[in-house]
């Protein structure tokens, strides 16, 4: 990506301080890796005073832990699927989250065993797909600065590309980018296109 946009040397990437011009250049390289890029984009003004009936209403980090865990649905399901297809059964993933001033990783890590002890014991408060068990482990779960570590950087490059996509009301907005990243969506299965899976779109239809 640096030697795309002409950097001399191993850079940090931070998608927004690009032009528009080397935004879509970083895209295209994404595009030319085998990766696969889960995306949970949600419309947070229609959804900030909705009340579940279970859980009440919910703040912004409860919020977060939503998108997460449904984030993890598919990311788990995946990674189980693509295992098996290789022959070699389901086997761990590494989760590393970028860290962000004043989330609470303690909490989500909470959250996500709360989450995985309900997906196996079939129990979930609110009942969705839940996590794939035997992806996720707790001591595979890491924070670390985004400046620390390029897969964290490149995760970046692909919300930001499909924020600039969806934000149609921005002075930048630009479709280019995020429809260069479409091709490495995740797929469900023999699906050919990846909504619902690869890209999710929040609120839900119902």
């Amino acid at each position: 990506m640096n030697r795309a946009i002409r950097r001399n040397g191993p850079s940090d990437i931070h998608y927004r301080k690009f032009s528009d011009a080397n935004r879509r250049h970083v895209c295209r390289v994404l595009a030319s890796k085998p990766v696969r890029l889960f995306i949970v984009a949600s419309h947070k003004d229609t959804m900030r005073r909705h009340r579940s009936q279970r859980l009440g209403k919910s703040n912004d980090k409860q919020f977060y832990n939503w998108c997460l865990r449904l984030l993890l649905e598919r990311v788990t399901e995946w990674c189980a699927r693509r295992g098996r297809k290789m022959g070699a059964g389901v086997f761990p993933a590494r989760l590393v989250f970028s860290h962000r001033g004043g989330h609470d990783y303690g909490e989500l890590r909470g959250y996500l065993r709360k989450i995985i002890a309900q997906s196996l014991t079939g129990n979930l408060t609110l009942d969705r797909k839940g996590i794939t068990p035997d992806v996720i482990f707790d001591d595979l779960i890491e924070v670390v600065p985004h400046d620390n570590l390029a897969g964290l950087q490149l995760a970046d490059v692909a919300a930001s590309a499909f924020w600039q996509a969806a934000c149609s009301t921005s002075r930048r907005h630009d479709l280019t980018p995020a429809s260069d990243l479409i091709c490495r969506l995740a797929r469900k299965g023999q699906r050919k296109r990846p909504d619902g899976f690869g890209m999710m779109l929040l609120p839900l239809p119902h």
